[in-house]
């Protein structure tokens, strides 16, 4: 079956797709179970965007990005190869600059797309969807579309970036110290760091401790997972508690079971998801337990961190801390930007 009106131009046809490359890979991860039709536009059109733009705009030696095809409510993929090695060197020339923005100050580059995009977001959000003309609606819509597509810049132009520099260290670390991404040590050496995911899960506990000192623990405990929300309500201590649940929906909730899954409800609108995990915290009782398992992998990412320094040449140990620095920041970068 055709889906122009699905995916324009990038569904599967074997005749075409198989003479630009012999091999199309399953993007399982993603794509598995299938995708309905506007999951699937969303993705093919804006993640294959954003691949090529990162691949681009970091000059990537080797790859020029991912072309995508859509079938079966599946998205296949296949590489972008760079075939001349000419080419290759130039590209690796302008590589070796495009790169030194995230060694120099991840932080700050960052940090500046997070403001555009949640600038992006905020903007999107403040129209009252209940009171909006359809003229209004589409407006919305159109500028959610070119939002997705900028969203989609930033993801791989930072995950090239910052995952480039993670196989950089590897290199080193296997060159210097003997030891790749299968040691435990070098786990060590990348691990320990706080995350957006940690912080809102510190905060749905924190809202676990305020039920208990309000006396509404037991309505959490007594009550199936769709009561919790009227039960909480019908009184005026639950609803002052459910007015700054959902301030922090507002924030932190605009996640789903399956991302860009627009037919599912976000935590915004059906926050029951997030009301079970406050009873899952009343339910176990106790301290924040992950603040202080972090505390212990940082103790040992930085004893790791002086084991593996102490076998680096002196002449190299700069440039070694300055890839460090960066690698570690991929698992901090994996879940911030997933959320």
């Amino acid at each position: 079956m055709k889906v122009y009106d699905v995916v324009p131009g990038l569904e599967f046809e074997p005749e075409r797709d198989f003479e630009q490359s012999p091999a199309w890979f399953l993007d399982g991860t993603h794509s598995v179970p299938p995708w309905t039709p506007m999951f699937g536009w969303f993705w093919i059109n804006f993640c294959r965007h954003g691949m090529q733009y990162g691949a681009e705009k970091l000059s990537l030696p080797t790859v020029k990005g991912w072309d995508w095809r859509f079938h079966n409510g599946g998205g296949y993929l296949t590489l972008l190869l760079v075939k001349s090695e000419e080419e290759k060197r130039r590209r690796e020339i302008e590589f070796r600059k495009a790169i030194m923005p995230f060694i120099q100050d991840f932080e700050g580059l960052w940090g500046g797309f997070i403001k555009e995009i949640l600038g992006r977001y905020e903007e999107l959000k403040a129209l009252d969807l209940e009171k909006a003309s359809n003229t209004e609606l589409l407006q919305n819509f159109e500028d959610t579309i070119n939002t997705c597509r900028r969203m989609w810049e930033i993801h791989m132009y930072m995950m090239y970036g910052v995952y480039t520099a993670y196989i950089l260290f590897e290199n080193i670390c296997r060159d210097v110290a003997k030891i790749d991404d299968t040691s435990p040590l070098f786990h060590k050496m990348v691990s320990g760091f706080d995350n957006k995911v940690f912080q809102v899960d510190r905060k749905l506990w924190e809202f676990s401790k305020r039920a208990q000192q309000e006396g509404l623990a037991n309505v959490f405990l007594d009550n199936e997972s769709h009561e919790i929300r009227p039960k909480l309500e019908a009184t005026e201590k639950g609803k002052a508690f459910m007015k700054d649940f959902m301030a922090l929906m507002n924030e932190d909730g605009w996640r789903m079971q399956r991302m860009s899954e627009i037919n599912l409800p976000t935590w915004v609108e059906d926050p029951t998801p997030a009301l079970v995990n406050v009873k899952q915290f009343l339910q176990k009782g106790g301290d924040f337990n992950l603040d202080e398992e972090r505390r212990k992998i940082t103790e040992e990412r930085l004893a790791a961190e002086k084991e593996v320094i102490g076998k680096v040449p002196q002449e190299q140990r700069g440039w070694f801390q300055q890839l460090m620095s960066l690698a570690q920041k991929s698992g901090v970068f994996s879940e911030d930007h997933d959320h």
